[in-house]
């Protein structure tokens, strides 16, 4: 599989997705998700959009180095520490409360107007 989309289901669970190691895009937005943990075995993952989830850590997509463009605005995420191995990493969103260190993406742009914050990098 590459790429799913189940925005807006009553997906509660991304188990089934545990063998899915070459899934490239997902966007699991406006579920019931609250955990990513299954996501650690998605090394090719590429895009993901959990915004509007219960997902509370990023710690799951430590693992997806391939990772380019992330979504998690809406959700209890406290912490984008664990995206440091996400060296690709050029695209994400997350809530605008949210304080932490954007060095490990080289040449940053962050917008933080309105309820999110976007950071977007420039090569």
């Amino acid at each position: 599989m590459h790429t799913l989309r189940c925005y807006g289901t009553e997906v509660s669970s991304l188990a089934p997705l545990a063998l899915c190691t070459s899934l490239h895009t997902l966007d699991c937005s406006y579920t019931a998700v609250s955990s990513l943990a299954l996501l650690a075995a998605c090394i090719s993952l590429h895009t993901l959009d959990c915004s509007g989830t219960a997902v509370s850590s990023l710690e799951p997509l430590a693992k997806c180095t391939s990772l380019h463009t992330l979504y998690c605005f809406g959700t209890s995420v406290s912490s984008l520490a664990p995206l440091a191995s996400c060296t690709a990493l050029k695209k994400l969103k997350c809530n605008s409360s949210l304080s932490t260190d954007f060095d490990f993406m080289k040449n940053a742009k962050i917008d933080s107007s309105g309820h999110y914050m976007a950071v977007v990098v420039t090569l």
